[in-house]
């Protein structure tokens, strides 16, 4: 190989790789005197969210952009996104937006952005009388009231419902381009859907109004009823159903001697031993607590019963016998209860008095002889029901279900009035009595 050739091989690319690596140093010379780049942060989906999403912590990050491609309307910081709801889908990785969010409890994105989630929305149809007149307005609050008649039955007039939020307002004028002299109004309240069950059923089975409640101060009243019957008695005031009242029975039975049992209700001992169901004054518990002293009484059981207006309570003292039968050349056996059973329904008003609606019952078994010589069961039933009025100062007794000759045995075989434990006390010469003590709570 020649000189000149091998200085061609070795010269020629030596020369190109210092002009390359002038060239490098010069460019990265350069660009050292430029500017750095402005950087600013954006929130970012941190997973794909669907429409409608409330947005967590977990949902969203931040991410350093260019300020040049940030744009307008986008969100900064992270706690301005969460809570936020989502009105499109997002996916990974994508800038959020103002336009896309909602803000919960804001009506701006449409009325079921407002709407907390215990509530839903239903529209009514009112006009001038029902509606208030048209002086509702969103953010109000409403009472309804409802009214219904069934075939047969009295119309009832109930407030169903209490602060209900009146959520918008709309409004259409009378029609066929005549003269308007009233206006329909649709209004959109909150209730929850058992609400809105009961009011679509009062709303199609009868009618509904509309009370608007003062802005600040108003106090609720509870479920109150009233009825076509008001009329019938000639009442100056209508007479509510006070539905969610409380009321509380306690209840007493006691032995009492047939000679003292009069001082308690003097309708109480007389000949024949009617089933008796009285109204006395109060001071009769008195009574009582001094014949127990004096031996003519024994209280044999107590009930303290709890219980709400127009609503039933029960207490019953009973018993079962085992009853053998031979059908068929097979020994059967089943049972047969025997005792004392009351029911006792409170009515209250808007008055100093109230009602109680007693059914009280009296199952004596006897076992009667058949022609074969087998015993076969038979019940004496007897019935007192009625209702009673009485006021603070009064009470209610119940005698004559459960007699002496209950006790006794019939042709030598026993009969079966009452548990054991409370015929144990219910000695020769005395009477059983059932004393109903009633209070109302005053709420």
């Amino acid at each position: 190989m020649t000189l000149r050739r091998l200085c061609k091989l070795l010269l020629i690319p030596l020369a190109l790789s210092l002009t390359v690596t002038y060239a490098i140093y010069a460019r990265m010379g350069r660009a050292s005197e430029e500017p750095e780049v402005a950087m600013t942060e954006l929130v970012v989906a941190a997973r794909a969210l669907p429409a409608r999403t409330v947005i967590s912590a977990q949902d969203v990050t931040l991410v350093e952009v260019p300020v040049a491609f940030a744009g307008q309307g986008h969100l900064r910081r992270l706690e301005d996104a969460v809570g936020r709801i989502t009105l499109v889908p997002l996916a990974a990785g994508e800038v959020l937006y103002e336009h896309k969010l909602a803000t919960a409890g804001s009506a701006e994105d449409g009325l079921a952005f407002l709407l907390p989630s215990h509530l839903r929305a239903m529209s009514l149809r009112v006009d001038d009388e029902t509606g208030v007149a048209g002086h509702l307005q969103p953010g109000d609050h409403v009472d309804v009231v409802a009214i219904m008649a069934a075939p047969g039955e009295p119309v009832r007039s109930r407030l169903v419902l209490e602060e209900v939020p009146v959520l918008a307002v709309g409004q259409e004028g009378g029609a066929g381009g005549g003269t308007v002299t009233g206006t329909s109004r649709v209004i959109t309240i909150g209730v929850t859907p058992q609400e809105a069950v009961l009011l679509a059923l009062c709303k199609e089975a009868g009618a509904v109004r509309l009370l608007l409640r003062p802005a600040v101060g108003a106090e609720n009243k509870g479920d109150l009823e009233v009825t076509s019957e008001i009329f019938k008695e000639g009442y100056r005031a209508p007479m509510i159903f006070e539905v969610k009242t409380q009321v509380r029975l306690q209840v007493e039975v006691a032995a009492v001697a047939s000679s003292a049992v009069h001082q308690l209700d003097p309708a109480l001992g007389q000949p024949g031993s009617p089933v008796v169901v009285g109204e006395v004054a109060a001071r009769a518990r008195a009574t009582l607590e001094e014949l127990v002293r004096a031996g003519q009484a024994v209280v044999l059981a107590r009930r303290d019963l709890i219980t709400m207006n127009r609503e039933e309570a029960r207490f019953a003292f009973t018993g079962q016998v085992p009853i053998h039968d031979t059908r068929a050349g097979m020994r059967l056996l089943s049972w047969r209860e025997y005792g004392l059973t009351v029911s006792i329904t409170p009515v209250t008003y808007n008055r100093p008095y109230f009602d109680l609606q007693i059914r009280a019952t009296a199952d004596v078994l006897r076992m009667v002889p058949a022609e074969d010589g087998s015993l076969q069961p038979f019940v004496d039933r007897r019935l007192a029901e009625g209702t009673v009025r009485i006021d603070h100062t009064e009470m209610v007794t119940i005698g004559g279900l459960i007699r002496q000759e209950d006790l006794a045995q019939e042709g030598g075989h026993p009969r079966y009035c009452l548990p054991p434990e409370l015929v144990a006390g219910l000695k020769p010469g005395f009477e059983l009595v059932v004393l109903i003590f009633p209070s109302v709570d005053p709420r």
